[in-house]
């Protein structure tokens, strides 16, 4: 028995199940909905970052590979509905993160938990 205590863990097994359980552990907030105050807050700053830094990687596009590389207007595709829709859902996902952080402060400092 005390042979067994001291060796590593295979980790390498089955890679594919390891993947699926992170992705759903990380995206899926699959402890967070144990805890419903704290998953809600969870999941508005997770998806408040993601859809930024998918909003922020669309400009570098556009910036630097459209105007910088290729040599296109600065409004190479942010113009008309696309930009509207696109500044909205930014917005947006702004103040889901603010939201959350101000219900992560309010859980921190209030409730004491």
């Amino acid at each position: 028995m005390w042979r067994v205590i001291g060796q590593a863990d295979i980790r390498w097994d089955h890679p594919w199940e390891r993947i699926k359980g992170v992705v759903r552990s990380v995206f899926g907030q699959r402890r967070m909905i144990e805890h419903i105050y704290a998953g809600q807050m969870h999941t508005l700053i997770l998806v408040g970052f993601i859809l930024l830094f998918i909003g922020t990687t669309l400009v570098a596009i556009e910036r630097d590979i459209g105007q910088g590389v290729l040599g296109h207007q600065p409004t190479w595709f942010f113009h008309g509905t696309f930009y509207i829709v696109f500044s909205f859902i930014l917005d947006a996902a702004g103040v889901m993160v603010i939201v959350g952080c101000l219900m992560a402060l309010y859980r921190r400092f209030v409730e004491k938990p």
